[in-house]
Parts: structure tokens; C-alpha cells; sequence
């Protein structure tokens, strides 16, 4: 499948964000605009290192805004996936790929997490910019409630679009019956 880069970010990287167990267990997500439809294939995040040893595999969730932050919704059925833990690297970009799915114009979150991970710090290190408004959120209760840095933090994050062309097989149906006069 052929795609390319949508909106993103990459500028800065002064710290991190956690992404798995800090103090406490830590769902990080970042806020995204796109400006006219697309057909999404795939979200990346840039982690820089590790704290500790992280288990559980990394799950990816494009969730709709409710107020200025993750509604805990996603914004369609297949915005979800994960990185197996053994394929996750740093310093790197992690790549989820999704069913292609519509994300119409509108204000999304990427909300990024990895299972509990007990009593340890151990969570790898989502990238930020310390000076770039943005809107980043933390929840330590799996997305129940969140924390939102409008005016402080903005992570690396990608979100890319399909340039592959998808043709439902449901509308050609419906094409041939027309065509041919059903």
C-alpha cells in the first residue's frame, strides 16, 4: 500500500512522555487536525529510549475529541492496533498500520499505551518539544480521566494517508446492476 504523511510533527525534542509505567500506570495521547477527509492507513510515534524493561505490546487508538481531550471513542471501528512488544525500537518511529479507515475533517486523538507494567517504572520514551502548544494528554486510570497540556508539550507523532485506490466491492455490484439495467 502506497501512503504518505497527513500531518505530523517532529520539531524540538527537549524530553519525553512515558509511555507505559511512570509513578503510575500512563496512557499518553496526542491531539491531531486533519483538514479534509482521508483515507487513513497507518500512525507513528518516535520514541528516543527506554526506562527499565517494558512487556505488553504497544496499542495505537485514534479516539474522537470530546471537549479538548480522548473521548475514550473510537473514531471508527478499525482506528485501533498494536505493536508487538519484540518489535518495538529506539530511537525510532513505531509504525501501527490500520484496516484503512475514513477519518472525516475534524480534531482526533492518538492515544498511545502498553498494559500494566506492576510496580516499575518501565516505559518507553514518547518525544515531546517543551515549548510547542500542541495538546498533549496523561491518564493514569486507562483513559477514565485525563490531564491536557494545551500550552506546554507537543509529542513526535505521524498520521498517514492511503494513495492506494480502494474500490468497495458492494458499489461495483450495484454499478453493474444499474449498468446493466437491473
Amino acid at each position: 500500500m502506497s501512503e504518505v504523511i497527513e500531518v505530523n510533527f517532529e520539531t524540538g525534542g527537549d524530553s519525553y512522555f512515558g509511555v507505559g509505567r511512570n509513578a503510575t500506570q500512563n496512557w499518553t495521547a496526542v491531539k491531531f487536525t486533519i483538514g479534509a477527509e482521508i483515507l487513513c492507513s497507518s500512525a507513528s510515534i518516535y520514541f528516543d529510549g527506554v526506562n527499565g524493561s517494558p512487556t505488553g505490546d504497544l496499542t495505537f487508538r485514534i479516539e474522537t475529541d470530546d471537549g479538548g481531550e480522548p473521548s475514550g471513542d473510537l473514531a471508527h471501528a478499525n482506528a485501533t492496533g498494536t505493536i508487538a512488544n519484540g518489535d518495538i525500537t529506539q530511537p525510532a518511529w513505531n509504525k501501527c498500520s490500520f484496516t484503512p479507515l475514513t477519518l472525516s475533517a475534524d480534531t482526533y486523538w492518538l492515544v498511545c499505551y502498553i498494559p500494566d507494567q506492576g510496580t516499575e517504572n518501565n516505559n518507553w520514551k514518547w518525544v515531546r518539544d517543551n515549548s510547542q502548544a500542541g495538546g498533549v494528554g496523561s491518564s493514569t486510570d486507562h483513559g477514565a480521566n485525563w490531564t491536557i497540556y494545551n500550552d506546554d508539550y507537543y509529542t513526535y507523532y505521524r498520521i498517514y494517508r492511503s494513495t492506494t485506490l480502494f474500490i468497495d466491492v458492494h458499489d461495483c455490484t450495484d454499478l453493474v446492476d444499474k449498468v446493466i439495467g437491473g
